[in-house]
């Protein structure tokens, strides 16, 4: 969101604030996976088209599964059954974060 704030300058209108969160391009996410960045589009606001699942083994992040959907309802379908087929019991949400 720092990063749309300061696209926008010193034109900090709802008009502008809104056209910069839609106009992301390959905008660097340091917080999640590297290499991850958010895309947006007036058409589509879902910045990620990748989702990565991991589970914390006590010592280190390992990847349980990844889903990549271009369309965003699907996307948001895929996600949903992904989550659900997961046993609660795999503990991929355990332990510190990377």
């Amino acid at each position: 969101m720092g990063k749309v704030i300061e696209a926008c300058g010193d034109n900090l209108t709802r008009e502008n604030l809104l056209y910069q969160a839609t106009h992301l391009n390959s905008l660097p996410a340091p917080s999640l996976l590297p290499g991850t960045t958010y895309n947006t589009s007036p058409d589509n606001y879902v910045p990620f088209k990748r989702l990565v699942v991991q589970k914390f083994d006590g010592q280190d992040w390992v990847k349980v599964t990844a889903i990549s959907v271009d369309d965003t309802s699907s996307r948001s379908t895929a996600a949903m059954q992904l989550i659900g087929s997961l046993p609660a019991a795999q503990g991929w949400s355990d332990g510190p974060r990377p």
